[in-house]
């Protein structure tokens, strides 16, 4: 019986092993395994967006992809997929990694900065992954690893913009408040053109950004600009089959991008709070002026003929 339980207890650590294997070389497993120790109290409701961002980051953490731009719908885990999993996974094989996150609101990034160590402290991680947190810097905006790397969590032109890390990741520049100010997205623009774009140059690093479509000229439109420079994933609420994204695997008008968690009756209520102008940005990925892009409402005025 002795015997029995101890070549159980054999078995069990083997597999165990074998499970955090195939979550340090697969991003997509690494989440499904680790999701639990970010969101406790909500299942995990897996989608083809899911594996395909996946998919995508692990092309950037292989050096394949330089400059990522990326626009999704708010809530379809861009946040978390991006700026938690992606780099608590990066450690796993890589420690020694620099990783600088930012984003419109400091709170914001301290969030998914305290997220992401939920994950490199946890007691499975700490047991397959030679991962630890440094006590000479451990702090919540930032903290080093005892390899030589770190995490910096700050806000857009906030502090630790002058160091050079190997991975930037851009989440939400700008609210959609302050996407309505020119002053706001000018800049936010300006910040990343003068300050993001030079730092880790040495590293080669990589850069990420990740956000819902605010206005014509936030740092989407703005990078845009820059054809052939940046991969760029775009996928809508409602698949446009006159804008084919990367990797979009769906093909009728119309069809939702998550419809296990957003389905019609939600987007739809969501469309109704938005407006047609908020919508069109931040579900469709697709702005426009507001009252109009080149003729205006207010040109024209209304004649009852009745």
């Amino acid at each position: 019986r002795c015997m029995a339980e101890e070549t159980y207890e054999e078995l069990v650590a083997q597999l165990e092993s074998l499970e955090a294997e195939i979550a340090r070389r697969s991003l997509h497993a690494f989440v499904v395994k680790t999701w639990h120790l970010v969101e406790p109290s909500q299942p995990f409701v897996d989608n083809w967006h899911i594996r395909e961002l996946c998919f995508i980051l692990e092309q950037v953490s292989a050096g394949k992809i330089k400059r990522l731009l990326i626009n999704v719908p708010p809530g379809s885990m861009k946040s978390l997929l991006v700026n938690v999993f992606w780099p608590a996974w990066e450690w796993a094989s890589n420690p020694s990694l620099r990783l600088l996150s930012a984003s419109y609101s400091g709170a914001l990034s301290l969030r998914d900065n305290l997220r992401l160590k939920n994950i490199v402290t946890s007691a499975w991680y700490k047991t397959h992954y030679k991962v630890a947190i440094s006590e000479d810097q451990n702090a919540k905006g930032r903290y080093n690893t005892t390899a030589g790397g770190w995490r910096i969590a700050t806000s857009v032109k906030g502090v630790g913009t002058g160091e050079h890390p190997d991975r930037i990741v851009v989440d939400d520049p700008t609210s959609a408040d302050q996407a309505k100010s020119d002053v706001e997205r000018s800049a936010a623009n300006d910040w990343f053109d003068t300050t993001v774009s030079s730092r880790g140059v040495t590293r080669g690093v990589s850069i990420v950004i990740v956000m819902q479509r605010l206005h014509q000229e936030d740092l989407s439109g703005h990078v845009l600009k820059q054809p052939g420079r940046w991969t760029h994933v775009c996928w809508p609420m409602r698949y446009d089959a006159k804008r084919p994204g990367l990797r979009d695997p769906r093909t009728e008008p119309g069809q939702l991008l998550w419809p296990d968690l957003f389905d019609e009756i939600k987007v739809r209520q969501l469309e109704l709070d938005l407006g047609p102008y908020n919508a069109a940005g931040q579900l469709q990925q697709l702005p426009a002026p507001q009252g109009g892009g080149l003729f205006k409402r207010a040109w024209f005025k209304i004649i009852d003929v009745m």
